[in-house]
């Protein structure tokens, strides 16, 4: 199973978000190309996540449970898109953050929520040609173009406000591999 260990988080009280050096673009650009030529999944309002968050596109790739047979294996869409899930690694790696898997999301507004089956922290940054879509956390506003943050989505109500353009979320996470 690839995972990036994490050498240095700058310390924080517990379930403050807290940013990471912000990226360049060039860092983001070739991810962006690829997203850009892939159709991200439209999930309907009747299945999982998507009965409270409505029909959105999103996708997990890195590691996820299979639905029927609740084991975790590497995704299906990192198989077939083994370039963009590769690209996505690295860039956990520059951004220096330790996860399984990486869940993308499109132009997705979300409800407040938090995140029942992650461990630990996650990290998000947002890529693409937008306005809007600030990350509010325990209704506190974080602006997440370009500049990882990571919080406890776990523990702490998260949400986003409306958009304009074209956005993608990548959102860094750990889930249990037993």
């Amino acid at each position: 199973m690839t995972e990036f260990a994490l050498n240095k988080l700058p310390s924080f009280k517990k379930h403050s978000p807290i940013y990471l050096e912000k990226l360049q673009e060039d860092d983001v650009k070739y991810i962006y190309e690829e997203l850009e030529k892939i159709r991200v999944p439209l999930l309907s309002s009747k299945m999982g996540r998507a009965r409270t968050f409505g029909t959105h596109r999103s996708v997990t790739m890195g590691y996820t449970k299979a639905r029927t047979t609740r084991k975790v294996e590497l995704s299906n869409y990192s198989k077939k898109y083994p370039e963009l899930y590769q690209m996505l690694l690295e860039l956990g790696k520059k951004i220096n953050f330790e996860f399984n898997s990486i869940h993308i999301n499109h132009n997705v507004v979300c409800p407040p929520h938090k995140d029942k089956n992650n461990i630990g922290l996650s990290c998000i940054l947002s890529i693409g040609d937008y306005i809007g879509g600030e990350l509010f956390i325990n209704d506190k506003i974080y602006n997440t173009y370009l500049s990882p943050l990571v919080f406890d989505g776990a523990n702490n109500t998260h949400y986003n406000n409306p958009i304009e353009g074209n956005k993608y979320s990548l959102v860094f996470f750990t889930i249990p591999t037993h």
